[in-house]
């Protein structure tokens, strides 16, 4: 074990694991997270995501919501260990939707449909009868990973309640604005996702969904600046004409 990270050692200290090799640190803003390896009693384990929180109570309450939706069979990392501060999950091995969207990996339409899919489970696993479901809070692009022709979500820690499609049209929005922005493929994609979803759901309208990619786009400018999305882009008539129009190449 690496001297220089001293989270590591703390953390398997703390979940009683031996062995553990680091190898890789992920970026995120809120925690640290890092890919590592451990081994118990001579037994050889698969690599694990190892989270260490930065907010009392954080790890106990992702690891609870990821065993529920597990159970649940929605498409989610397993939680395997936890204490007040560290939570060991499975890792998943595949691309991420950034690496979709940077690299053409996987046909588009395949994975936009999929990603439409998880989305819906999703939602219907937690609807209520006051019409608000589970939304994910943290849509960025490196937290669903596509693995055996199929999405995984990562990052519970914000779960909430909310708008059906809030988070489908956050994602989107992503999609939308990751560099290069608005180019046909991603036109496509999201297209794709809409619809698919809509045929999942459909209650839920193009409109609601149209109107939620255009918050996504709001929330994006109040982070990074308004950049390339330009005012077309946030009026609904025509970036629903613009995302929607028969012309965009979808199946």
């Amino acid at each position: 074990m690496n001297a220089e990270t001293p989270d590591i050692l703390a953390a398997a200290n703390a979940l009683g694991l031996k062995n553990v090799e680091l190898e890789k640190q992920y970026f995120s803003r809120r925690n640290r997270v890092y890919l590592v390896r451990f081994c118990n009693d001579g037994e050889v384990r698969s690599p694990a995501i190892l989270k260490s929180y930065s907010i009392s109570g954080g790890a106990e309450n992702e690891f609870n919501i990821l065993k529920e939706m597990a159970a649940a069979e929605i498409k989610v990392p397993r939680p395997l260990r936890w204490n007040s501060r560290y939570l060991l999950i499975e890792h998943i091995r595949g691309y991420t939707l950034t690496d979709l969207l940077d690299r053409p990996l996987v046909d588009l339409r395949e994975w936009a449909r999929e990603l439409a899919i998880w989305f819906s489970d999703y939602h219907r696993y937690g609807l209520t009868a006051g019409k608000t479901c589970l939304v994910k809070e943290d849509c960025n692009p490196r937290n669903f990973i596509y693995s055996s022709g199929c999405f995984f979500a990562l990052d519970f820690e914000t779960e909430r309640r909310g708008r059906p499609g809030e988070d489908v049209g956050k994602t989107c929005a992503y999609i939308l604005t990751n560099d290069p922005s608005f180019t046909p493929d991603k036109i496509a994609a999201v297209s794709t996702i809409i619809l698919r979803y809509r045929l999942l759901n459909p209650e839920i309208t193009e409109d609601i969904l149209i109107s939620e990619i255009i918050a996504g786009f709001e929330l994006i400018i109040g982070r990074r600046g308004k950049g390339k999305i330009s005012n077309k882009y946030l009026q609904k008539d025509r970036l629903k004409k613009i995302i929607l129009s028969p012309d965009v190449p979808r199946r």
